[in-house]
């Protein structure tokens, strides 16, 4: 049973912000054995398994000389190679064969019972690290997603000051203009003028989908289910609502936030990488 699964019917919720990378090893000694197991694991989209046993318990691998053979007829046949598969050729591979002396080949049976317990611990404590390192990197993350939130918080600020200073710019110049060329002002065209360039710089709906996507990332952080491309697909349309408020606001503080914006949410994605 997996330390994830273990977990359940306890009250405690199930884990699944699990690590890409692990790395656990067993081992136990008797008289006349020693048996180890190691487990490692690195960052890949697929599942990939690579099975490294010594000779003594090659029996145990799904694969035999029988196997290795029906693998050299399938290339000749598909590739219209010269027959040249004798009983040497084959015999000189190492892999597949190891002389022994009479009575001494091990009996898969009996060596499974001292292999079994060694590789289900290592299987348990890599599992166990997988959920720990998850862990360490899902409260990592939800640290940066409240310090994105609040980045998004100084940037609604700015924008509120820049429009209110918008405003009152584009008022004097027009006022200026009008005063300067003898004509009466006309509060109804100042407001429409206002109103038009406001809009253009309005960055309103831009902060509401940025919310919007914390919200779902934070909510991720809490799943029960593997998250990692979903994460890094709501990474991609946070990046692209910064990206846009950044080129709509004209107005340097804002950029500047917009900036740290664009830092945080690259560490975030950065980390999501190394999670299942």
């Amino acid at each position: 049973m997996l330390p994830a699964q273990a977990s359940e019917g306890k009250g405690i919720p199930r884990i699944m912000f699990r690590s890409m990378t692990a790395y656990s090893r067993k081992c136990a000694e008797t008289d006349d054995r020693s048996v180890s197991a190691e487990i490692k694991s690195v960052n890949n989209k697929f599942l990939d398994l690579n099975l490294r046993l010594p000779r003594a318990p090659a029996p145990l691998q799904p694969s035999s000389a029988a196997s290795y053979i029906a693998a050299l007829h399938a290339l000749r046949d598909e590739f219209g190679l010269c027959d040249d598969i004798s009983v040497m050729t084959v015999a000189e591979n190492r892999d597949i064969f190891t002389v022994r002396g009479a009575g001494d080949a091990p009996d898969p049976e009996e060596e499974w019972i001292y292999i079994e317990p060694v590789l289900r611990g290592a299987l348990e404590a890599f599992c166990a690290e997988r959920v720990r390192e998850g862990e360490n990197l899902r409260r990592d993350i939800e640290g940066k997603l409240d310090g994105i939130g609040a980045l998004v918080d100084r940037v609604d600020a700015l924008s509120a000051a820049n429009s209110a200073a918008l405003h009152a710019k584009i008022t004097s110049r027009i006022r200026t203009l009008l005063a300067e060329s003898g004509a009466e002002p006309d509060e109804n065209r100042i407001l429409t003028e206002c109103a038009i360039q406001a809009d253009r710089l309005a960055i309103d709906e831009e902060l509401v989908r940025l919310r919007s996507h914390l919200s779902a990332l934070h909510e991720m952080t809490r799943s029960d289910a593997p998250v990692g491309r979903k994460f890094d697909f709501q990474l991609q349309e946070v990046n692209r609502e910064i990206n846009t408020i950044c080129s709509k606001c004209q107005n340097a503080d804002i950029a500047a936030v917009g900036v740290e914006l664009k830092n945080e949410t690259e560490k975030v994605r950065e980390q999501i990488q190394n999670i299942e």
